[in-house]
């Protein structure tokens, strides 16, 4: 499910709503792919200087969500 709302809002150009379905991607996946998951939410996390973008980077960078 969240494969689909990363690829649905990567196609409505909506960075902020696939990185967050990334960072949940990131959490049910194994390995190397959620490895995949986090760094590309992280890439488009970076954009956006906001104390809310910055928790969520700190986050992802402590190995995720959960």
């Amino acid at each position: 499910m969240a494969g689909r709302a990363a690829s649905a809002h990567r196609g409505l150009d909506d960075p902020w709503h696939e990185a967050l379905a990334l960072a949940c991607l990131a959490d049910a996946t194994p390995g190397e792919e959620s490895q995949g998951h986090r760094e590309r939410a992280l890439e488009l996390l970076s954009r956006y200087p906001d104390e809310r973008a910055a928790a969520l980077r700190r986050t992802l960078g402590e190995g995720g969500l959960r």
